[in-house]
């Protein structure tokens, strides 16, 4: 199957799911709830929330992902097969990426997905190990990518110290990557979280082979050109109406601007990638 094939498969069943959730409610201004400001996190329990979600963000998120797991596999620093474990994976977004951006020589990997949301659209088509967990009660062992797919900034302190404490990075392997795809708003917040991880496994005898502070983006393009694929579009043309489908009923109405497209460029990709290994280990 192509990229075009799948992503236009995943969204019309996305788009099918949402019509028939909004078509007997009045209102659909909880959606507008769906932003990050203030690193506030929107309400992902709300099954219209995460379909409106995967409408707006799918495409972009796909592009993105594709282009880090790309990114990192050139590096050449990992082993094959890869052994991922997606912290706060949602509907494995990077899941479907990764499938189409490992060359056919590393096609062999395994995938852990965790989430406190059993989003439901995860999996489809294609055969993922996901586990419903909060992510200070997971246990990994025997990876060497370590993602988290627009998640570090949105975990609670204290759940994610417990989770860092938790760590066993005597049970992964030699050489891993630490890869963390950031919020806008979440950026430093998520650079720190970073160097607490680093820091956890320096004190296993691995050592960074590069630096924490920085961050990569791909130069500011359509999502098109990286991907080669297109939104449907049947998502962008029904989200640029959806207001229409309101029932508006107070003044606010007026200048509600719920009618969103999705995110058809590059501009708003930033992520690290920290590779680590350990003393003695060959590279």
């Amino acid at each position: 199957m192509s990229i075009q094939d799948f992503i236009d498969d995943f969204l019309s069943q996305v788009l099918r799911d949402f019509k028939s959730h909004i078509e007997p409610v009045d209102s659909i201004c909880s959606l507008k709830k769906l932003n990050y400001e203030n690193t506030q996190t929107p309400d992902y329990r709300n099954a219209i929330m995460r379909e409106y979600y995967l409408l707006r963000y799918f495409y972009a998120y796909f592009t993105e992902y594709y282009h880090i797991y790309r990114s990192m596999i050139r590096e050449n620093h990992l082993k094959a097969p890869l052994s991922v474990a997606s912290i706060g994976c949602g509907a494995g977004i990077d899941y479907y990426s990764l499938n189409f951006a490992v060359p056919h020589s590393l096609e062999n990997f395994t995938y852990q997905g965790f989430d406190l949301i059993d989003w439901g659209f995860r999996g489809n088509n294609l055969q993922t190990d996901f586990l419903q967990t909060n992510i200070s009660d997971i246990s990994l062992q025997n990876i060497n990518v370590l993602m988290f797919p627009k998640s570090l900034s949105e975990f609670s302190e204290d759940d994610f110290n417990t989770f860092v404490d938790n760590l066993s990075p005597q049970k992964f392997q030699d050489t891993i990557c630490i890869v963390s795809s950031m919020m806008n708003e979440g950026g430093k917040h998520d650079i720190e979280r970073i160097k607490i991880l680093e820091k956890k496994l320096c004190q296993y005898d691995y050592q960074s082979l590069n630096s924490s502070d920085k961050t990569y983006a791909p130069k500011a393009e359509s999502c098109y050109h990286v991907i080669s694929a297109r939104c449907p579009d049947c998502v962008t043309e029904y989200l640029a109406q959806l207001k229409d489908l309101c029932i508006q009923t107070a003044s606010q109405c007026v200048a509600c601007q719920i009618n969103k497209s999705p995110i058809l460029r590059t501009e708003h990709i930033r992520y690290q990638t920290l590779f680590l290994t350990k003393a003695g280990a060959v590279k």
